[in-house]
């Protein structure tokens, strides 16, 4: 080849190398621009999308309650009981039937069966701490000073210990139960009810989780008080109140408006670090290398495996200049069209229309776009910030359902102790027990209710299907049970189970581990420690 030659290849190889680059730096700018006015669009309809914007501002006493109860609960000494083998309220045996802890000879618990005696020594050990607790809970609310800014770095080590208040609080007042004394039984649950309802201006889909943890476990423990007998009006009345000022939706809202603001402020981040970078583009490769096969017939695999793993690293640093150059704007323009699911959702439930419908749809568009952002293999943070938006929403309904029903039971156990016999339907309740008959959200009607030819009655929600299958509590999946009300075909009040059906579900069903939230969620909140 000539000389004038080689310059042409040369000259029309810069050229094509600076077409590239020219059309790149267009897309981007492109991309970026479209986001940009994508942002635009959002803010114009209302839709707050800074952490300034959404951060709650908390008053002086809010911050220094906050801190007495963490102060107080910090000193709560653990046992062979508490917190870790804490009595489990309202444990479910088969479909429709639950277990009455405190009616119960010992502590059954997975793995292990402790005693009242070990339980009621505990809870002596830490009697102070727990009156500090309640003591600190009499403000009109608590909260942390959390630096929002923070992003995917802010450490929330206080949800565990409100979680563990909780636990102490229920098994105080199982406890209680045991040994008949209502009075300090209601004590507790309205100083747990109290608990959720003051801590409520934290909006971080984490705590909200935890928030409504702590109301599962005040659901169970107010469903084995009224197993009790030798309740007075008034005392119901109070623990009815305590339900009554609670709420989930709208706290569920602004967490989910928080998340979705953090999640615009890890962007920015992943963008400017390097090292902020790496927890998201991390392949595994630099994980601790496995130990060679001993036979023979592995080691082609093995040789394989690790050629790939040596190759990773270069993958990964080539994919993350590709999404730095080319990707990014992209990606975050699908983070936020995902978060798109969100007000829908909410506006519909909160206008009196079917949850099930909303969860359904909301679900649906959070998976499409889960499922265009893997298949695009382009936009990693969108399926890793949204990955728990549709299963949140799922949970904060299934809190407004507990706490319909709870109100429902109370008013039902309230007439019954005024009148004597059961109320012949949910209307009777109106306006001597309840402002309004409560709510199934599920469907947007009315809790279903009947009373059978023994006195006795069923109250339930159609459950998430949002179809009414007339009060069964049995598995639309095929299982053998469903281990709790919410996962039947319909949300059922769980009627108290016989000492036969214990023994017999007890002999033959072996213990299971509980589930935890994923390590990548833990990790993110600082509840582990990050590799």
């Amino acid at each position: 080849m000539s000389k004038r030659s080689l310059r042409l290849v040369l000259l029309g190889g810069a050229l094509l190398v600076v077409a590239a680059l020219g059309l790149s730096a267009v897309g981007r700018a492109r991309s970026r621009a479209a986001l940009r006015a994508y942002k635009a669009s959002l803010v114009a309809r209302g839709e707050k999308l800074t952490i300034d914007e959404l951060a709650p501002h908390l008053s002086v006493g809010a911050q220094q309650a906050g801190q007495a109860l963490l102060q107080a609960a910090q000193q709560l000494r653990a046992g062979v009981v508490l917190p870790d083998h804490a009595p489990t309220p309202m444990k479910f045996i088969e479909s429709g039937k639950a277990r009455v802890a405190w009616r119960q000879p010992n502590l059954r618990l997975p793995l292990r069966t402790n005693t009242w005696e070990q339980l009621a020594a505990e809870l002596e050990a830490n009697r102070e701490t727990l009156q500090q607790i309640r003591e600190a809970l009499k403000g009109p609310e608590i909260g942390f000073n959390l630096d929002y800014h923070q992003g995917g770095d802010l450490l929330v080590p206080h949800l565990s210990v409100i979680k563990r208040v909780a636990q102490h609080l229920s098994a105080a007042a199982l406890y209680e139960l045991h040994e008949g004394r209502c009075g300090d039984a209601a004590a507790d649950l309205e100083a747990m009810l109290t608990l959720i309802g003051v801590w409520r201006e934290e909006p971080l889909l984490l705590s909200e989780l935890v928030r409504i943890s702590v109301a599962q476990i005040a659901f169970g423990t107010t469903w084995e008080i009224l197993q009790a007998d030798g309740w007075t009006d008034a005392q119901l009345a109070a623990i009815q109140r305590r339900w009554e000022t609670l709420e989930f939706l709208t706290p569920g809202r602004r967490a989910a408006d928080m998340e979705r603001a953090v999640g615009l402020h890890i962007f920015d981040r992943v963008r400017r670090s390097k090292d902020f970078r790496r927890r998201f583009c991390d392949d595994g490769s630099s994980a601790p290398w496995p130990t060679p096969p001993s036979e023979f017939a592995a080691l082609l695999t093995f040789m394989l495996d690790m050629a790939d793993r040596a190759a990773a690293p270069q993958a990964r640093r080539a994919r993350e200049r590709r999404w730095l150059r080319s990707w990014s704007y992209i990606d975050e323009r699908m983070f936020l069209q995902a978060f798109e699911a969100v007000p829908p959702a909410w506006q519909s439930v909160q206008a009196g229309r079917p949850f099930a419908a909303a969860y359904r749809q909301m679900s649906s568009d959070v998976d499409e776009f889960q499922r265009q952002a893997a298949s695009a293999a382009r936009c990693p943070l969108t399926i890793l910030l949204t990955v728990n938006l549709a299963q949140f929403f799922r949970r904060v309904g299934q809190s407004e359902t507990e706490r319909e029903l709870a109100l429902a039971a109370i008013a039902l156990k309230r007439y019954h102790l005024r009148h004597g016999w059961s109320a012949p339907n949910l209307a009777a309740l109106v306006p001597e027990f309840l402002p309004h008959i409560p709510r199934d959200i599920m469907d947007g009607g009315d809790l279903r209710y009947r009373v059978n030819p023994d006195g006795t009655w069923i109250l339930y929600s159609v459950g998430e299907n949002g179809v009414d299958d007339g009060g069964d509590p049995d598995s639309p999946r095929g299982q053998a049970r469903a281990e709790s009300f919410t996962r039947g075909r319909d949300a059922v009040w769980p009627q108290p189970a016989t000492p036969e059906e214990i023994a017999r579900v007890e002999t033959t069903t072996p213990p299971r581990v509980p589930q935890r939230m994923s390590r990548e969620m833990m990790k993110r909140y600082g509840l582990i420690p990050r590799e």
